[in-house]
């Protein structure tokens, strides 16, 4: 088991998020169990054990949550197949205004500004962000000179973000 860097799977509106890529190698080679198996994974350091989530990733990045138990520090679940999983602590929900990308409760044309800036590389807000998040109107995981042209057309009232 191995810490995966996969930041384009992440889920978006949670601040804690930690994703492990879990394989088997035999002979060298990964091989699926095949059968269900208990999968343990310690909880991570600073999660609530009464809100803490379990998403399974499929090859095409889909995710499903999965009925996993938490207790003393210990994640499990049932599974019949490694691959990539997601723990999420769900008490961690970002709320964010799309388009409001200086948290400010407006949209403004100084959001659309930022989102601009951020679009030619100007701006550097983080994947995952709520600033990255509140550019992203689209939700295409990018942020571009559409997403500012939304946030500007809303922000006088032609557009509904």
């Amino acid at each position: 088991e191995k810490q995966a860097e996969t930041p384009n799977i992440l889920l978006e509106d949670y601040e804690k998020v930690t994703v492990y890529d879990i394989s088997t190698l035999v002979n060298g080679k990964e091989k699926q169990p095949g059968v269900p198996v208990a999968l343990q994974i310690p909880l991570p350091e600073g999660y609530n054990e009464a809100t803490t989530a379990v998403y399974h990733v499929d090859d095409k990045g889909n995710k499903t949550k999965l009925n996993a138990k938490v207790k003393n520090g210990v994640i499990t679940v049932i599974t019949d197949g490694f691959s990539l999983y997601l723990i999420v602590d769900e008490s961690t929900k970002i709320t964010v205004q799309r388009g409001d990308v200086d948290g400010d409760g407006k949209v403004t044309a100084a959001d659309a500004r930022l989102a601009l800036r951020q679009s030619v590389g100007l701006e550097k807000f983080a994947d995952g962000s709520s600033a990255f998040i509140a550019c992203d109107v689209d939700k295409d995981k990018k942020v571009t000179a559409a997403d500012a042209r939304l946030i500007l057309r809303a922000s006088v009232g032609l557009e509904k973000i």
